[in-house]
């Protein structure tokens, strides 16, 4: 579940601001640190008026929401399937090793998260 800040409070984050629940905990996506912050899910159940569930988005190409592993295996397979085909290339071309990069990329973050949000 998502939740989007509708009405600033005091110590609240932006305007704005998307909360993901996951693992019964919230989390927020900081820019630019790339990082993600933990809340507590008082956060939402002590101040509903100031928060707005978001429906989830659905992906047309995994058919499940957008950022749920399913999601997250079918694009990073698709994205590894491209490396792979980039890689068997013949050697005579420069997109082997990108491919080759793309392919190891891909199989590392799948492996990542596969152990993560389970």
């Amino acid at each position: 579940m998502k939740y989007k800040l509708i009405k600033e409070y005091p110590n609240s984050p932006k305007l704005g601001t998307v909360i993901y629940e996951a693992h019964n905990t919230l989390w927020e996506y900081e820019r630019p640190n790339h990082e993600f912050r933990q809340l507590s899910l008082l956060t939402v159940q002590n101040s509903p008026e100031y928060w707005s569930p978001e429906t989830e988005w659905i992906s047309q190409l995994s058919n499940s929401p957008k950022g749920s592993l399913h999601w997250l295996n079918t694009l990073l397979g698709r994205v590894a399937h491209i490396g792979e085909y980039l890689a068997k290339q013949p050697q005579t071309t420069h997109l082997t090793e990108y491919g080759k990069c793309i392919e190891e990329d891909v199989r590392e973050v799948m492996d990542y998260f596969q152990d993560k949000l389970k």
